[in-house]
C-alpha cells in the first residue's frame, strides 16, 4: 500500500500574492477573491413624443389687399376666425376699423359683426375717399388682430388762389394759412369768405407785392 507523500506543494495564484497549500501536487483548489462581473448594460433611448402645440385662433381678412378707386365702393370684403387656423370660429364678436378717409356706407369708421357658421363676418360696403389713397383695415376679436392693406389711385387737382384785401380774421377754430387764408374742415376761407372746398393740401400763402394779392396754392379732390 502507497502511503501519502508527507511533502506539501503551495499552489500560487499569480498577482494576489496568496498561496494555497495541497498536499499532492496534482491537487487543484479553486478560490475565488472579490471577482467583480461588470454586466454592460444597453442603454435604450426612449424617444418621448413632444406634445403638440395647442390649436391657436386666428383672425384674417380673407384677402390680403383690396383696392378703388376715388370715391368709389369696396364691397364683399370678410374678416374670418377660425379655432385651429382651419376649423371655422362662430359666435364670435369682430371689430373693423378704417382710417385715412375711408368710411362705411353710413359714414362710420367702426362696424361690429358676430361671426356666421363659416366663421365669417362680411362689412358693409367702403367708401373711397375722393383723394384716393392708400390705407389699412384693422380687425379685432378677443385679443386677435388682423390687418389688410387697401389702395386707390390719388385724385387730387392743385391750383392757385389769390385775393387781394388780406383780413385777419377767419372762422373759429380755423388753422391759419398766413396772407389771410384759414383752413376748416376741409374748406379754404379768406378771412371769413369761404373760397373752395374739397382742400386736401396747401402751401401757407404768400402776399406778392407787385400784383398785389395774396397767393395760395392748394390741392382739391371732389367726387
Amino acid at each position: 500500500m502507497t502511503e501519502k507523500p508527507t511533502e506539501t506543494h503551495n499552489i500560487e495564484i499569480p498577482g494576489t500574492g496568496w498561496s494555497i497549500p495541497a498536499e499532492d501536487g496534482v491537487h487543484r483548489r479553486t478560490l475565488v477573491k472579490g471577482m467583480s462581473w461588470t454586466v454592460p448594460i444597453a442603454a435604450t433611448a426612449l424617444a418621448t413624443p413632444a406634445f403638440a402645440a395647442s390649436p391657436q385662433p386666428t383672425l384674417k381678412f380673407t384677402q390680403d389687399s383690396y383696392s378703388g378707386t376715388a370715391c368709389g365702393t369696396i364691397s364683399g370684403a370678410q374678416v374670418k376666425r377660425t379655432v385651429d387656423g382651419t376649423a371655422p370660429d362662430s359666435g364670435k364678436t369682430v371689430k373693423v376699423t378704417l382710417s385715412d378717409g375711408y368710411t362705411f356706407a353710413n359714414g362710420s369708421t367702426t362696424y361690429s359683426g358676430t361671426t356666421d357658421a363659416n366663421g365669417l363676418i362680411t362689412l358693409p360696403d367702403i367708401k373711397v375717399p375722393a383723394k384716393g389713397g392708400n390705407s389699412s383695415f384693422s380687425a379685432s376679436s378677443d385679443k386677435l388682430t388682423a390687418t389688410a392693406a387697401v389702395s386707390a389711385p390719388k385724385n387730387t387737382k392743385s391750383q392757385q388762389v389769390s385775393n387781394t384785401t388780406a383780413k385777419a380774421d377767419g372762422p373759429s377754430d380755423a388753422t391759419p394759412l398766413n396772407s389771410g387764408y384759414w383752413l376748416k374742415d376741409g374748406t379754404l376761407y379768406f378771412g371769413t369768405n369761404s373760397v373752395t372746398n374739397n382742400v386736401t393740401a396747401t402751401s401757407d400763402g404768400w402776399y406778392a407785392s407787385n400784383a398785389n394779392n395774396n397767393y395760395i396754392a392748394i390741392s382739391t379732390a371732389s367726387c
